[in-house]
């Protein structure tokens, strides 16, 4: 589990913020929580596996496959983030 404390709302900040640094994104490029990682920001298998490693370590958590598997919205990413950090 990652020891610094996040508000729910810095790890959706952290969270659009890498994914839009891994995806390579425009600034401009409108990024919400029900954007879906492939069909709306042309994410690839690739992409999420890349995602995972630098979410770990930015939060310092561990990411199953399993759960990076599931992920099809921004959503999904941040909630694992979220379990991983031990919030709610």
């Amino acid at each position: 589990m990652g020891s610094k404390k996040y508000t729910r709302e810095q790890v959706e900040e952290k969270v659009v913020r890498v994914v839009r640094e891994q995806l390579s994104l425009g600034r401009l490029m409108e990024i919400k929580m029900v954007s879906r990682l492939d069909e709306d920001l042309g994410g690839d298998e690739l992409d999420m596996v890349e995602l995972a490693m630098v979410l770990e370590g930015e939060f310092g958590v561990s990411i199953d496959e399993e759960d990076q598997d599931g992920w099809e919205v921004v959503a999904d990413v941040v909630a694992t983030v979220r379990k991983e950090l031990g919030m709610k």
